[in-house]
């Protein structure tokens, strides 16, 4: 099995991190402070990202398996694993499967930062510095093989973070502003265009610590059971005349529809040609697909409920596919 290891130091005097992380769906690990969060990704030959599927939320065990599913339908299985360690810190491992032989732009730990968040920054690596530049430059700020990677987020008392490599590694720090996007790049790991083997894992991990001990949590979806501190309602969608709920009678709606003629817009306002003068307003929803063909029984139910509701009005949305053979 490939390896590249990665390693943030707790060891530098009050780096710290962060007070919350939260592993979610698709192995996002996001930190509160700084706020950055990591993911594990690749690139396609022609530089273009695959599409995350399989989704599933953190086990108990705090794994979340995906699927990186490229173009050509080529799928890499990923397993992410996030642990609380003794100390506060964190232990991490994202692991690559191709299910079939690949060519990409290497496999990789990754984080965008806003060009707001992070502009007049600094980064160094080994004997080397930079910083994040406020106006666009060089798109490629740092590439390649180093030993440690230091962030320093700007005007942030715990806005640092500290990485360091077992081996010398590939670091690559880009400004997204040349491809019009206003963040720049962070990629950790494998890097260059390179074959990877049906079966063969490829893993990437590395440990989070920080001076604050880190928090973890996990993203799961939350069931609320009827009982002392929840009280089930019933999904009622006519709404009873005159109840509190009735929002017809705030004086938006005023029928039949046309009554006053064609509507104009007039300055910033609209006003109907029989009401001069009279700014109206409009609220109300979407009709989309089959939704655009009620029978008369469904309008006249839809028409009752949106009065209810306080609308005014319908927008007839995709209908050309249904009324044209």
């Amino acid at each position: 099995m490939k390896k590249c290891i990665l390693k943030v130091l707790a060891g530098l005097p009050c780096l710290g991190l962060c007070s919350e992380a939260v592993l979610g769906i698709g192995g996002n690990l996001s930190l509160s402070e700084p706020a950055v969060a990591f993911a594990g990704n690749f690139f396609s030959v022609d530089w273009s990202s695959p599409k995350c599927i399989g989704l599933e939320e953190p086990d108990a065990s705090g794994t979340v398996k995906y699927q990186l599913k490229m173009a050509d339908e080529a799928t890499v299985d990923v397993a992410a694993t996030v642990s609380q360690g003794v100390n506060g810190d964190l232990l991490l491992s994202y692991l690559f499967t191709p299910q079939v032989e690949i060519e990409i732009n290497g496999f990789f730990v990754g984080c965008t930062i806003p060009v707001q968040q992070m502009a007049g920054g600094r980064w160094a690596v080994d004997n080397l510095k930079g910083d994040f530049p406020r106006e666009l430059g060089n798109a490629h700020l740092l590439g390649g093989a180093s030993r440690e990677l230091r962030l320093e987020w700007p005007g942030q008392p715990q806005g640092e973070l500290a990485i360091v490599f077992d081996a010398p590694s590939a670091v690559m720090i880009q400004d997204n502003r040349k491809w019009d996007s206003e963040s720049y790049s962070i990629r950790l790991g494998s890097a260059g265009r390179k074959k990877y083997a049906a079966g063969v894992p490829f893993k990437i991990a590395f440990k989070l610590l920080a001076g604050n001990r880190v928090n973890l949590t996990f993203d799961r979806h939350q069931v609320l059971q009827a009982g002392p501190d929840w009280a089930e309602i019933a999904n009622e969608k006519d709404i009873e005349p005159g109840s509190a709920l009735d929002f017809s009678g705030m004086g938006f709606v005023d029928g039949p529809a046309g009554k006053y003629g064609w509507l104009k817009a007039v300055g910033p306002n609209f006003e109907f040609e029989g009401q001069p003068g009279v700014a109206q307003r409009f609220y109300g929803v979407n009709f989309c697909f089959s939704a655009c063909f009620p029978s008369a029984e469904q309008a006249d139910m839809l028409a009752e409920r949106l009065v209810r509701l306080g609308y005014n009005s319908v927008r007839i949305h995709h209908h050309d596919s249904l009324c044209v053979q």
